[in-house]
């Protein structure tokens, strides 16, 4: 199980061992580089990458994507091991998951600010527990009351 700090940035998350569409479907501290989500500074054109070479990052560990969490009011969303938004008052962050199914669930932290809705992304008109496919870099924005 991952361990996600303030920002939901993961420093386990390797550079260079998430792939990216821009900038803002990287964990926080990295940036898209060449298809690859890396600190600033940090090359991903070697083949394979030297960052991505021991065991934690083998070559059949699961390829992982991002998934921006984009939280409106009090509240947060859990995604069973990967990680969580939303209670460090993180309302929009990253969490690497592993490619393929993906459940998130959209947690009231605070009884009058109810959850309301999925507003956008792969969740949207679900209930407040989604099941969507990650197979890119996916935002998913959620309304509290």
């Amino acid at each position: 199980m991952m361990t996600l700090l303030a920002g939901c940035y993961a420093p386990e998350l390797r550079d260079c061992a998430v792939t990216c569409g821009g900038d803002d479907t990287c964990a926080d501290g990295q940036t898209c580089i060449k298809g690859f989500c890396a600190a600033e500074g940090v090359s991903c054109t070697e083949s394979p990458p030297a960052m991505v070479t021991d065991a934690a990052i083998a070559a059949d560990a699961p390829e992982r994507v991002i998934v921006r969490v984009k939280i409106s009011n009090t509240g947060k969303v859990e995604i069973p091991g990967a990680g969580t938004c939303g209670s460090n008052g993180d309302n929009d962050c990253s969490i690497p998951v592993v490619r393929g199914t993906v459940t998130a669930t959209a947690v009231p932290t605070k009884a009058d600010h109810p959850f309301e809705r999925w507003e956008s992304g792969n969740c949207k008109d679900q209930p407040a527990t989604c099941t969507f496919s990650a197979t890119g870099p996916t935002t998913i924005e959620v309304k509290f009351r």
